[in-house]
């Protein structure tokens, strides 16, 4: 429900410009941009306990498995061999990407490998949690396509920041942040009139 109002409000705020962009709106977006990202990562929370663990019911019948086999699975469903393949590839190469996405929103100068590492870890923690409840099998592939999906995070943020920065002529180049880049102003002393560059 707030994904809408979120991708409405940051394509709106990306192309803004001239008298419509300056310091009031620019710190309403930023306090829309929190309060949303904040409902959103609790929507992601559920997203990822409801449908990477907790739906499916414990295998009984089979033992615990893990395929440490680098792009077995890939292949199967690349092949139509892994049951709706297609879906698949795109659930775990997307899963990661809010996550990515919203670290980078939350501490815009982290670096690229902490990324990464925390990407790594929440991969881990998902595939220990299916290998350990018996939910499904843990992967190696999984994990590569929950990496990529941290790198699809990293470039989309990326790129909304160079389009704004594009369009404001690099005045405005990390539009998604908590704290918003204030509009620098001339000030003519003989007159003490703000003028807005």
């Amino acid at each position: 429900m707030w994904v809408i109002p979120f991708l409405f409000m940051t394509m709106t705020r990306l192309l803004q410009g001239g008298k419509y962009d300056n310091n009031e709106r620019r710190m309403g977006f930023s306090r829309f941009l929190l309060l949303s990202m904040r409902a959103l990562l609790i929507l992601y929370g559920l997203v990822i306990i409801f449908m990477m663990i907790i739906p499916y019911k414990p295998r009984t019948e089979s033992p615990r498995e893990i395929d440490f086999m680098i792009f077995n699975r890939i292949g199967d469903c690349i092949k139509n061999i892994h049951e709706d393949g297609t879906k698949y590839i795109l659930w775990h190469n997307f899963i990661l990407a809010p996550l990515t996405f919203y670290l980078l929103v939350l501490v815009p100068k982290i670096k690229l490998w902490h990324l990464l590492i925390i990407s790594g870890t929440f991969a881990l923690t998902i595939e220990s949690l299916q290998y350990l409840l018996n939910t499904g099998t843990a992967c190696l592939d999984d994990i590569i396509m929950y990496i990529v999906g941290a790198v699809i995070g990293i470039m989309l943020k990326h790129l909304i920041d160079s389009v704004r920065s594009v369009l404001t002529s690099g005045k405005d180049d990390c539009m998604l942040s908590y704290s918003y880049t204030p509009i620098k102003r001339k000030t003519d002393t003989s007159a003490a009139v703000i003028i807005d560059e």
